[in-house]
């Protein structure tokens, strides 16, 4: 994530239109309060523990199963760890954001919300799956 946001702002590989799509995404982000990347993150994490739940019954349908779910989390904005860190970073290497607004603002909050919603849905189907497993009494 790094080095690839490091790459893309650093070589000159973007027209300035490009540029600027780059950092207007990242400030897109960087205007959600520290609960809302929280709040939006464990929504992310959600969505994406299911989409790996789902892979092994996917079969053949796989990759529209990664698009389909990685696309709702870009439709609702939520704040994934992956994604959002190299449009943070971008901004970071640009000199438009600090190393404190990614850890602080954007990375903890998001990476605590990503964990939280994914071993929430992981837990919530677990039990689910067991508790069918199970003779009635």
């Amino acid at each position: 994530m790094a080095v690839f946001a490091y790459a893309i702002q650093a070589l000159p590989i973007l027209d300035p239109k490009t540029h600027e799509a780059f950092v207007s995404l990242g400030e897109d982000v960087l205007i959600n309060t520290k609960g809302e990347m929280f709040a939006k993150g464990i929504v992310a994490g959600w969505i994406i523990a299911t989409m790996v739940w789902l892979m092994p019954a996917a079969d053949q349908a796989k990759i529209w199963v990664i698009i389909i779910m990685t696309y709702l989390v870009a439709l609702g904005e939520f704040t994934h760890i992956i994604v959002g860190s190299t449009e943070i970073l971008f901004l970071v290497f640009d000199g438009q954001a600090s190393w404190s607004e990614y850890l602080f603002h954007f990375m903890f909050p998001v990476l605590a919300g990503n964990v939280i919603g994914g071993t929430f849905i992981f837990a919530l189907i677990s039990h689910a799956q067991i508790r069918s497993d199970k003779p009635p009494r």
